[in-house]
């Protein structure tokens, strides 16, 4: 039999639960909060893969004021973000929560994880390990991330 608070506190978990699921609805897709809510995906597609495809660095493209204000996004958060779901993904395999390339697959499907180098090969290990370490962006490090390579080809970020 369920008690009278049991009936409460089931209804009061059941609300906190829709609220979150309401909060969580309102958020845009394709855009990071945290980037100040901007236009991501132009951000990426002129910014990132133009530069990147093209070679060259549009002159909206070429200094991050200009780029905060054409698409109200900060590149260095997108940067430290990703670097920081890398590392979070590289601990969960170092603890063995992520025994194989089919788990982080999944992980990453699950939006929990993001790719990373697995430590399958003398210059994925040593990336990996600095995952792990969470030591400086090196350029071996940048160049598994586009926001990363398209900065250092603006020049607007400098590797170790």
């Amino acid at each position: 039999m369920v008690s009278a608070s049991d009936k409460k506190s089931i209804l009061i978990a059941g609300g906190v639960i829709f609220a979150l699921l309401f909060l969580i609805a309102l958020v845009p897709r394709g855009h990071d909060s945290g980037a100040g809510a901007g236009d991501v995906d132009s951000y990426r597609r002129d910014c990132v893969s133009g530069v990147l495809s093209s070679g060259n660095v549009p002159p909206f493209c070429s200094d991050l004021a200009t780029i905060k204000k054409k698409y109200n996004v900060d590149p260095l958060f997108l940067l430290s973000d990703q670097r920081g779901r890398m590392m979070q993904t590289a601990q969960y395999v170092a603890r063995g929560d992520l025994l194989t390339e089919h788990d982080l697959k999944a992980c990453v499907g699950r939006g929990e994880c993001v790719d990373i180098p697995l430590p399958d090969n003398e210059k994925n290990k040593i990336i990996f390990q600095q995952l792990v370490d969470g030591g400086a962006l090196t350029p071996e490090l940048c160049n598994t991330m586009d926001v990363c390579k398209a900065l250092v080809q603006a020049k607007l970020v400098h590797t170790e």
